[in-house]
């Protein structure tokens, strides 16, 4: 006797006995009745044997349909037995996260993934390394970190990136700034692309200028009264607010740039996996 390896099959049978009519079933199983009918039909032509027996009712099984009924609901609770395993493996995920990213950064795209994904896997380890975006990709490139939080400047080798939201960038300076200056970013970064259009468009270039690797210095060498930067928004609102900075040369128009996450996808770890489940 040639016995079917469908499985759909089974669970549509065993769906039927269990409802005691096929009409019931098809309403559960959210296909039509004469498909229901048409499983039953060659099941029983396959296994050679009649599986229910038929009134006004509805259905019931027969001696033999008891038996492949009982084995079929020992099958089904194993296959869900499986899935709790899988579940608990998951439950139970273990290991470092070990993501990328700046503070402010951090603050704003990371607080509340994190709390969910912790909720979820509380026995994960995750770090959180804060280095110059391009030593970051280096570092997601080779494997020692697992995801980059960061800005996206254009595409990177073997690197995925995922948006999460537009960001917009102002001009920002203490308010009593006395010396003009300007708080720039090293050659060839977005950031410092961006100054340099702006100080050509301007006539600005015998302005002097300091230059740094971040947001977070040139943020705070702003509110020190050091000179004029370029920041995204979200980092400086506080600061704003609080009167450490004003935004100034409104009248020029800054380009947004879209934030997220980059991360290799030849690398994925369990852990950022089930983070990225998260964002």
């Amino acid at each position: 006797m040639d016995i079917p390896n469908s499985l759909d099959k089974y669970k549509t049978f065993y769906c039927v006995a269990k409802e005691g009519n096929i009409t019931r079933a098809s309403e559960v199983l959210y296909i039509s009745q004469p498909a229901v009918s048409m499983v039953i039909k060659n099941l029983e032509e396959e296994l050679n044997a009649k599986l229910f027996i038929r009134s006004k009712k509805g259905v019931v099984l027969t001696p033999t349909g008891q038996k492949i009924f009982d084995e079929v609901e020992k099958g089904l609770n194993h296959f869900s037995q499986l899935s709790s395993i899988v579940k608990k493996e998951i439950d139970n995920l273990q290991g470092e996260l070990n993501i990328g990213c700046g503070s402010n950064a951090g603050k704003k795209f990371l607080t509340k993934p994190l709390k969910k994904f912790l909720s979820l896997h509380p026995n994960i380890v995750v770090n959180q390394i804060k280095e110059v975006q391009e030593e970051l990709f280096s570092m997601l490139s080779n494997g020692k970190l697992d995801l980059v939080i960061s800005q996206f400047n254009g595409e990177e080798e073997n690197l995925k990136f995922t948006r999460l939201n537009n960001v917009s960038y102002v001009f920002v300076k203490n308010p009593d700034l006395k010396e003009m200056r300007f708080i720039k970013y090293h050659d060839g970064s977005f950031m410092n692309n961006l100054f340099n259009g702006f100080i050509e468009k301007k006539g600005l270039g015998n302005i002097p200028h300091i230059k740094v690797s971040g947001y977070s210095l040139a943020i705070e060498l702003a509110s020190a009264g050091l000179g004029v930067t370029i920041a995204p928004l979200f980092m400086v609102e506080d600061k704003i607010k609080e009167g450490k900075l004003e935004i100034v040369y409104k009248d020029y128009k800054l380009p947004s740039a879209e934030f997220g996450y980059f991360y290799n996808e030849s690398l994925l770890s369990e852990p950022a996996k089930e983070m990225i489940k998260c964002f």
